[in-house]
């Protein structure tokens, strides 16, 4: 499970700030959240152009997401 902060235009549009995302492959990157929100969360899309924050640093969507992340969106 992982947990997505939502910033901007994308917590507008969910109406919410922070999302929990279960379910992810033990070998998930940040690439794959953003799939698997697009597909949870339809209002989201699309988020192929919005970067990945983890640990206050701008990641690419290849970074791997351990069990815990926070990943900012």
């Amino acid at each position: 499970k992982i947990t997505i902060h939502l910033h901007a235009v994308l917590r507008e549009r969910a109406g919410e700030q922070r999302l929990e995302l279960d379910g992810l492959p033990e070998a998930a990157d940040v690439a794959a959240a953003k799939a698997a929100l697009e597909r949870l969360r339809p209002e989201l899309a699309p988020l192929g152009h919005v970067r990945g924050v983890l640990e206050n640093t701008y990641v690419p969507d290849a970074a791997a997401l351990a069990d815990g992340a926070e990943l900012h969106l």
